[in-house]
């Protein structure tokens, strides 16, 4: 049996997957695209993914004790669920890269004037594959534990870098046009998406009757935020947001507000670390966990072994160059490859939520007709119920 997490493990879970890549370089990106709207493209976005959030959170608790694997392998087969499950695994397992290669670059620009790949990788391995061997209960405490921490990190990146900003490089709105904020919204949708985090979750959730609300106003709380840390970088660099590749490490040289023990920019900074290395085992922890269901494999530490070989080939062949893999996801064959699927993922998704509801009903109405057959015979014959049922479907024959 499956030990759940509480609903508001999950809104965690889902939280700081949100934050993942929208506080690190893809401000820069929209900004090539959207100038400094970018803002505006960023909320199209997580507008977007609230409302499909909506829908998931709405299927998974009328479906509380299946897996997404076992709830598509009911309704469309074992081939359609393999394949979907797999896609989520490899989609996953992009954005922990890209989250390693930030972090790598974030360690660069605030903490070291440059650390060699292979001395950060090899620790790094060492916690994906200690998180690989753990579940979903386990590092859902570890996210209450660090709470109000995430919160305070979010909060300080947005509001003390505000107070010295110029809120008139966001004028005149739309200056170069709608174009480029859509452009920003197709371009840099690989940020987005991140209800894929919640269908690994699918069965592993214990869900009450307020859950989906509860859900809900944590992820618009951290959507609120990431839009605000979007404008104060705009109001801070304007039309220049390009030239600035690490948004988070470039914003906290506002928060230099000196304090007795020293620059509370560097707690800031420490904060974030905390954060960027629990969305890097987030990413993993899910990746495995769908790889082991699509494929059936029964050893944690296999699972371990190939998530862990396979981010060392990667970052070994890209040799942590962060804007080498950002190339890549933000070139037109990924990007249309990667929301086809998505598309068709929640095709399937909603498809067999309708199927499998459709099923439930028959179901149900077979057992009230056959109720209600038992109960109309009990009183004029003298037999039992059960052989009344019987009597009746073998006149029918």
């Amino acid at each position: 049996m499956v030990r759940k997490i509480n609903d508001f493990q999950c809104a965690l879970l889902l939280c700081v997957a949100t934050i993942g890549l929208n506080f690190l370089v893809f401000p820069a990106l929209f900004a090539k695209y959207a100038y400094s709207d970018i803002y505006i493209s960023v909320a199209i976005g997580l507008v977007i993914d609230f409302v499909l959030c909506s829908i998931v959170l709405r299927v998974m608790k009328n479906n509380p004790n299946v897996t997404f694997f076992q709830f598509v392998s009911r309704a469309m087969g074992k081939v359609v669920a393999v394949v979907l499950t797999m896609f989520m695994c490899i989609h996953l397992f992009i954005k922990g890269v890209l989250v390693v290669k930030e972090i790598h670059n974030y360690f660069n620009e605030t903490l070291f004037n440059d650390i060699q790949w292979i001395i950060y990788v090899i620790p790094l391995l060492v916690f994906v594959g200690f998180i690989v061997l753990k579940n979903f209960r386990a590092y859902g405490r570890a996210m209450q534990f660090f709470v109000w921490l995430i919160v305070v990190a979010m909060v300080v990146s947005v509001v003390i870098p505000a107070t010295q900003a110029d809120f008139t490089n966001l004028l005149p709105l739309l200056e170069n046009g709608s174009l480029g904020i859509w452009k920003g919204v197709f371009f840099c949708s690989f940020t987005f998406g991140d209800y894929l985090v919640l269908l690994t979750l699918m069965g592993r959730v214990e869900f009450r009757e307020n859950s989906i609300s509860k859900i809900s106003k944590w992820l618009i709380i951290t959507d609120v935020l990431i839009v605000g840390f979007c404008v104060v970088f705009s109001a801070i660099f304007g039309d220049t947001g390009l030239n600035h590749s690490l948004a988070l490490s470039e914003v906290l040289l506002y928060t230099s507000i000196n304090t007795l023990t020293g620059s509370i920019n560097w707690i800031n900074i420490l904060f974030w670390l905390v954060i960027l290395f629990l969305q890097v085992g987030l990413f993993f922890l899910s990746s495995a966990k769908l790889m082991r269901e699509a494929l059936n494999i029964k050893s944690k530490v296999v699972v371990m072994a190939i998530v862990v070989g396979l981010l060392l080939l990667t970052v070994s062949l890209l040799y942590l160059n962060l804007i080498r893999a950002i190339n890549i996801v933000i070139s037109l064959p990924f990007i249309i490859t990667d929301l086809s699927i998505q598309l068709l993922l929640l095709v399937v998704y909603i498809w067999s939520s309708i199927k499998t509801g459709k099923s439930r009903k028959m179901s149900l109405v077979s057992v009230f007709n056959r109720s209600i057959v038992k109960y109309q015979l009990t009183g004029i014959t003298g037999v039992t119920a059960d052989q009344k049922y019987t009597s009746v479907k073998a006149g029918e024959r």
